[in-house]
């Protein structure tokens, strides 16, 4: 199932950031309000799910919505960052006193890479359960 979950990751963040890569346009960049509103209703919805019951309806939905919604955002996420690290790569003036570091420029997209991964455990091991 680790194994199942990495694979599904790596094919998920390189579909991803292939798209961002070869997107057309940068408009992209207009997408960040969104995505951190979105952030904020996962973050919410997750510390409100203690106090529902997990077999109450109200309990499911919020469970499925931090489950779903924090993969969809994850995705949203990886596409935004390789768009950013992309063009702060192309912007960086080629003689500059502090060289662009590629490293901290993909953090982002490796956090990002990381909840995808532990969304799709969960998703799978649910399935597995069945």
């Amino acid at each position: 199932m680790n194994f199942q979950a990495a694979l599904y990751t790596g094919g998920l963040a390189g579909g991803i950031s292939a798209l961002g890569w070869v997107a057309p346009s940068k408009d992209s960049f207009n997408m960040m309000a969104p995505l951190a509103m979105g952030m904020g209703l996962v973050l919410v919805a997750a510390m409100a799910s203690p106090f529902f019951s997990p077999t109450s309806p109200a309990g499911g939905a919020l469970f499925s919505f931090v489950l779903w919604g924090g993969m969809i955002l994850s995705g949203g996420l990886m596409f935004f960052h390789t768009q950013q690290m992309l063009s702060k790569a192309e912007r960086h003036p080629l003689h500059h006193a502090k060289a662009y570091d590629p490293i901290s420029a993909s953090m982002g997209m490796y956090i990002a890479m990381v909840n995808m991964f532990q969304r799709l455990l969960f998703i799978l091991g649910a399935n597995k359960r069945k």
